[in-house]
């Protein structure tokens, strides 16, 4: 006989077990959670506008670094550069790019296969002699799924005679480093 049947048989309650009652209060706690952070619903459409706006903010940070700072090419030398190059968007929404520019020079992303030509403006020279960043931000929205090539059309990297602008393997500039890929999924 163990102490429950014995309780029943004495006529007094049996004792709840300390199993079940942490079991319930963790069913308590997760559906208080759940209600709390919006993910315990009747409504689909919640669930989908919540999504559509998660769908909706894009958001995409690049740098741009000159020469001497910028990444080191098969010639051993430092070169104007993105990073990073290749990023990964969403079709039918808005995307904000930010790019944050190191390098005195202006630069552009030239994308035709998604409509996207933005100017980016140089740095600031300090009195230091060092170059100030600036933030330059754009948007464009891709219509069309598939991966699209983008370049820079303003001549830069004068100071490895140009190299960055050379004649990527596919392109304008060099891939990597004024040159890259935007792929709209």
């Amino acid at each position: 006989m163990n102490k429950e049947d014995g309780a029943r048989a004495k006529g007094k309650k049996p004792r709840r077990q300390p199993r079940a009652v942490a079991l319930g209060g963790l069913v308590a706690v997760a559906v208080v959670a759940a209600v709390l952070l919006g993910g315990w619903t009747n409504s689909t459409s919640a669930r989908a506008t919540t999504s559509a706006k998660k769908a909706a903010a894009q958001a995409v940070t690049l740098y741009v670094f000159r020469g001497e700072t910028g990444i080191k090419g098969p010639d051993g030398k430092g070169h104007d550069s993105f990073v990073a190059p290749n990023f990964v968007v969403k079709s039918g929404a808005p995307v904000t790019v930010t790019v944050v520019n190191y390098d005195e020079g202006s630069h552009s992303m030239t994308a035709p296969g998604v409509g996207l030509d933005a100017s980016i403006t140089g740095g600031k020279a300090l009195s230091n002699g060092k170059i100030g960043p600036v933030t330059t931000h754009f948007t464009f929205t891709p219509t069309t799924k598939g991966t699209f090539r983008w370049y820079c059309k303003i001549p830069c990297d004068k100071g490895a005679n140009y190299w960055a602008m050379g004649p990527g393997y596919d392109g304008p500039s060099e891939n990597g480093f004024m040159a890259g890929y935007i792929v709209v999924i």
